[in-house]
């Protein structure tokens, strides 16, 4: 009927394989995955899962054809930061398709700072009472700590500073009125150490000493910073003597120089302690001071007062502190 009609027009007609009649679609577009994008915008005709606007995931390949792979997927794992090396991580993670540099699968590090401290490590005793292996308990309280690091400590019943006894205690850390000592033959008197056989105060002591001058007439003032060695012997008179030295750095260096004093003293009053001290030709003084701690350890001194070098008033403090 149509060839009639269109002969009756007096047309003619030329029907071929690329003719088109409405609501067919287009020839010349491609789209042989039949994913929705054609040849042109499809980076994989060929793959249906790979075109514009699809989920990227973790497989090494580019899904939603945007030139990049793996970004942004959506099944990304969150692994925890190791960032020091132990093999286990922090709370803090990374979202990546694979595990990344510095990191790892699990977030068991409670300090992830430090090597020495992860679940894999063993409990020590230490100063700062860390929770080497992150269970949560530290040093004493930890029944896993190693007891070869186990400190020594004795009951010190009277004080002084002297514990007694075969009765060891082994922990990280004493227990109250517990020493690191038994060299006390009378824990009952704080007193009586000294006749246990121990050295009392005798010794060798070594530290610092400065001396302060001030000059106002000059209007300068200047520090003598050295060193001391004091030496103490209760059966020796005197029983404390040394020998300190110390220089000048300011305006004073070229008019008093270096100085040497001799220190000689005696003990008295159980832990205190006095003599005299002569500096050269600067200044000859008495000088007081004491042991800070039971039976030795460090002893202090202090001098101070006026005096007169080459014709100026001179005012000045000192002090020195030595260790046996």
């Amino acid at each position: 009927m149509l060839l009639m009609l269109l002969a009756c027009a007096g047309g003619s007609v030329s029907l071929d394989d690329t003719a088109t009649l409405p609501g067919d679609s287009d020839p010349g577009v491609v789209d042989a995955d039949q994913d929705g994008s054609p040849e042109g915008e499809d980076c994989d005709d060929d793959d249906p899962l790979r075109t514009p606007g699809a989920d990227e995931v973790c497989d090494g390949v580019d899904n939603d054809c945007d030139g990049e792979v793996d970004n942004g997927a959506i099944d990304t794992v969150a692994y925890h930061l190791d960032m020091d090396g132990d093999g286990f991580g922090s709370s803090e993670t990374v979202s990546a398709c694979e595990v990344p540099l510095n990191a790892v699968d699990n977030g068991l590090d409670c300090d992830d700072t430090n090597p020495l401290v992860n679940p894999d490590a063993q409990e020590v005793c230490d100063p700062d009472d860390l929770d080497e292996d992150c269970n949560g308990l530290a040093d004493d309280d930890d029944s896993g700590v190693d007891p070869a690091t186990y400190g020594s400590w004795w009951e010190d019943a009277d004080g002084d500073g002297y514990g007694t006894g075969d009765a060891r205690l082994a922990a990280c850390d004493p227990w109250d009125s517990y020493v690191d000592n038994n060299d006390d033959c009378d824990d009952g008197d704080p007193s009586v150490w000294d006749e246990c056989g121990g050295a009392g105060w005798d010794g060798s002591y070594s530290g610092t000493m400065e001396l302060k001058v001030t000059a106002s007439s000059l209007g300068v003032s200047d520090t003598c910073s050295g060193t001391a060695t004091i030496d103490v012997a209760e059966a020796d008179t005197p029983q404390i003597d040394g020998t300190m030295s110390c220089s000048f750095s300011g305006i004073l260096a070229s008019i008093i120089g270096s100085q040497t004093a001799t220190v000689d003293g005696e003990l008295f009053s159980d832990d205190s302690a006095s003599g005299t001290i002569d500096v050269g030709g600067l200044i000859s003084d008495s000088w007081t001071g004491g042991f800070t701690s039971a039976k030795g350890g460090t002893l202090e001194g202090s001098v101070s007062g006026t005096t007169v070098y080459s014709g100026y008033t001179v005012d000045y403090t000192g002090s020195f502190t030595v260790t046996r």
